[in-house]
């Protein structure tokens, strides 16, 4: 495949493509599902492999940050049935199951009645406890 055309495919692949709920092209970084979507997707060059392997994700300092960078895409606007942002109706059930189950869900990932949660968000490169970090965030704002 032409270079050229390869990275006219990758700019629009960050910019317009949704892939599981994951929306591409935050300011911190483009998150591990558009990289696994651009990889099986186009039949990269070896030189566009290495570019697409050199992106950088930023790693979010604590809970707040990673909401911004990774939890927001679903839980701003509910989509794929997250609870949305501060919804105390919608937290109230999933916070009286306690916040083991919530983490578990969070960490490894759960398909539920009326919605799913990707393993880490799929951001499977961060911590346990920056996730964590990141549901006791959400919890609070959610009490």
């Amino acid at each position: 495949m032409h270079l050229g055309l390869e990275r006219t495919q990758l700019r629009f692949a960050r910019q317009h493509h949704e892939l599981g709920g994951l929306l591409f092209g935050y300011d911190t970084g483009v998150i591990s599902g558009a990289l696994l979507f651009i990889r099986t997707e186009f039949a990269l060059s070896p030189a566009m492999e290495g570019l697409v392997a050199g992106i950088a994700l930023a790693v979010p300092k604590d809970g707040p940050a990673l909401y911004e960078a990774v939890c927001r895409t679903c839980h701003a606007t509910g989509l794929v049935g997250a609870p949305k942002f501060a919804d105390h109706a919608a937290w109230a059930p999933r916070i009286a199951k306690g916040k083991t189950l919530l983490y578990e869900h969070a960490i490894k990932g759960f398909t539920g009645t009326t919605g799913a949660m990707p393993p880490k968000g799929g951001r499977t490169d961060l911590t346990d406890d920056l996730i964590k970090a990141g549901v006791d965030y959400l919890v609070s704002k959610g009490q």
